[in-house]
């Protein structure tokens, strides 16, 4: 989260459940090169890139889940109608200690 809050992102919620999914982060990205987004924000982890690395476990199916999601939160809070929007992925790989964080702006579409 230090992360993102460096880059300019303020967050509003974390962890927003519903029945559609789960999302770990919503931001709001108003940095002066940006117009106000609200951005959609799935954080995952893996130790190793064995297996595809962190990035590559956000397939298809999690990607609708998150954009279902996402269509629920923007039904429950009218407030961002007109605000647009992106898909984010924060993959985080290596020892705890010493992370490498790859941010993936607009990941994919909704």
């Amino acid at each position: 989260m230090r992360f993102l809050r460096a880059q300019g992102l303020v967050l509003l919620i974390r962890n927003f459940a519903c029945r559609c999914g789960e999302i770990d982060l919503i931001l709001e990205d108003s940095t002066p090169i940006q117009s106000r987004v609200l951005v959609f924000t799935e954080v995952r982890y893996r130790r190793s890139h064995r297996y595809g690395g962190s990035a590559a476990s956000v397939g298809a199916a999690k990607q609708r889940r998150i954009a279902n999601t996402a269509a629920f939160f923007r039904q429950r809070h009218r407030e961002f109608d007109h605000v647009p929007c992106r898909f984010d992925v924060v993959a985080v790989s290596g020892a705890p200690g010493d992370p490498d964080v790859c941010w993936i702006k607009a990941a994919f579409g909704g």
